[in-house]
């Protein structure tokens, strides 16, 4: 199994991001009730690491955002309501 202690942070693209999720989409269930299990694991494991990069860039976006809204003259009060708003 991979050992996540040991993980490099690496760019993963948006293309490669939607292309793996078109390939979870149509991928099946291995057959062993072994490999269920490590598949299960792994399927946890990847889930809670995409939680994790949606919330770092959700972070980041909301800073540039309220970055851009308050070098436009927007009260901090007052800071809009999302992308359209930029």
């Amino acid at each position: 199994m991979f050992d996540y202690d040991q993980a490099v942070p690496s760019e993963v693209t948006l293309q490669e991001i939607r292309s793996f999720v078109d390939r979870l989409a149509r991928a099946g269930c291995p057959g062993s009730p072994l490999d269920q299990i490590d598949m299960i694991a792994a399927l946890e494991a990847l889930k809670s690491a995409s939680c994790a990069l949606q919330a770092e860039t959700s972070v980041v976006y909301d800073a540039a955002r309220r970055s851009a809204q308050a070098a436009a003259g927007v009260a901090p009060d007052h800071p809009g309501g999302g992308p359209a708003s930029l």
